[in-house]
C-alpha cells in the first residue's frame, strides 16, 4: 500500500494522511470538494487489476469501482480519469474508445463509445482532461485530429491538432488543458503553448521553436571528408559543420516532412553532400508504456518516414522531395 501526504503549495508543509491505503496510483484527479480520485493499478503474476477509487480530504476512502468488462457500473481497460467543472468522474476506456461517467457517490451515469460522438473510428485514446463548463478534451494520440473537445453532454464542440503559425506540428506533452479563463495550453517539452480554438499556437513561454537553431541534437553523422551533420529534434533540422566545427549551412525541412518532433532518427549522407533523414512513423507517447504493453500496436502506422534534403536547397532550404 502507498503513503500519501497533503503538501500545501503556499506554506511547503507536509501532512501525512495516516488512514490513506490504496493500491499504487496510475492517475490522479481532485475532485473539487477537498478530496481526490484515483486509478490504482496492481499487477499481479499474471493479471493487472484496475480499478477507480474517491478518498477524502483525510485520505479514507469512501467508494470503488472494480474492473469488469461490458458494464457502465464497472471500468475496463482505463487510460486515464479527470473530474468535471460539475463534479462528474469521467474516464477513458483505451480499449473500448469510451467514456465511462460516475457521481460523485460512485453511481454509474452511462457511457459515450467515442466512434460514436466523434463519427469517426478513434486511433489511440490516450488522455483526459476537464474544461471549464463540465466538458473534457480527449487525446486521441496520432489521431486525426489529436484533440477533440467534448460538451457535457458527450457531443463534440471542436476538434483541432495543435500546430505552430506556420503549420509545423509537434508532439503533445501533457495534454491539452484549459486554464480559468477558457486558454488552451499544451507543451512541446522544452515550452509553454497557447493555442487558439483551432490549435495554432499564439503564444509561446519558454524558448520557441527555430529551424536555424541547433537546440537538442537526436542524430549525427560525420562524413568521410570530416563534415559533422547534427539534426534538431524540435525542428527536424539538420546543421552541417565543417571538420573545426565551423557553421557550413542549416537544411531546413518543409512544414509538411514531419508530423512531429523527430525522436531516434537516422542519417544518411551520400558523396554528393545529399542528406537522408530517417524515423518511425509510430511514434511514442511520453508516459505511454502502461498502454503500449496492454494493447501493442493496435491502429499503429508502422511505415517509416524518409525526407530527402538535396544539396542545393540547403541554403534557401526550399525544395524538397519525399522518399
Amino acid at each position: 500500500m502507498l503513503r500519501c501526504d497533503w503538501l500545501d503549495a503556499g506554506t511547503g508543509s507536509v501532512q501525512p494522511l495516516p488512514e490513506f491505503r490504496a493500491p499504487p496510483i496510475e492517475q490522479l484527479a481532485r475532485d473539487g470538494v477537498g478530496g481526490f480520485v484515483a486509478l490504482t493499478s496492481w499487477h499481479h503474476d499474471y493479471t493487472i487489476e484496475e480499478s477507480v477509487r474517491a478518498f477524502d480530504a483525510a485520505g479514507r476512502e469512501r467508494w470503488v469501482v472494480g474492473e469488469r468488462h461490458g458494464s457502465d457500473e464497472h471500468v475496463f481497460s482505463p487510460e486515464d480519469l479527470t473530474v468535471t467543472s460539475d463534479g462528474v468522474v469521467v474516464v477513458l476506456e483505451n480499449v473500448g474508445d469510451r467514456l465511462k461517467r460516475f457521481g460523485r457517490d460512485g453511481r454509474a451515469l452511462g457511457s459515450i463509445p467515442l466512434k460514436t460522438a466523434w463519427g469517426r473510428e478513434p486511433n489511440y485514446v490516450a488522455g483526459l482532461e476537464a474544461d471549464v463548463a463540465g466538458g473534457v478534451i480527449v487525446y486521441d494520440f496520432q489521431g486525426s485530429p489529436e484533440f477533440v473537445h467534448m460538451r457535457a453532454d458527450g457531443s463534440v464542440s471542436e476538434s483541432y491538432t495543435p500546430a505552430l503559425a506556420d503549420g509545423r506540428r509537434f508532439r503533445a506533452i501533457g495534454n491539452l488543458q484549459q486554464g480559468v479563463g477558457g486558454q488552451r495550453w499544451t507543451s512541446d517539452g522544452s515550452a509553454l503553448m497557447r493555442v487558439s480554438i483551432d490549435g495554432t499556437v499564439e503564444q509561446v513561454i519558454g524558448t520557441a521553436p527555430d529551424s536555424g537553431a541547433l537546440q537538442h541534437v537526436v542524430g549525427m553523422h560525420i562524413t568521410n571528408e570530416g563534415r559533422i551533420h547534427a539534426i534538431d529534434e524540435r525542428s527536424g533540422s539538420v546543421h552541417v559543420f565543417d571538420a573545426n566545427g565551423q557553421r557550413e549551412r542549416t537544411c531546413r525541412p518543409a512544414v509538411d516532412d514531419y508530423d512531429e518532433d523527430l525522436s531516434l532518427p537516422s542519417i544518411t549522407v551520400t558523396d554528393v553532400g545529399d542528406i537522408y533523414v530517417e524515423r518511425d512513423k509510430s511514434g511514442q507517447r511520453p508516459g505511454a508504456a502502461r498502454s503500449a504493453r496492454r494493447r501493442p500496436g493496435i491502429r499503429r502506422d508502422l511505415a517509416s518516414h524518409r525526407a530527402h534534403l538535396e544539396m542545393d536547397s540547403c541554403v534557401a532550404g526550399a525544395t524538397r522531395r519525399q522518399h
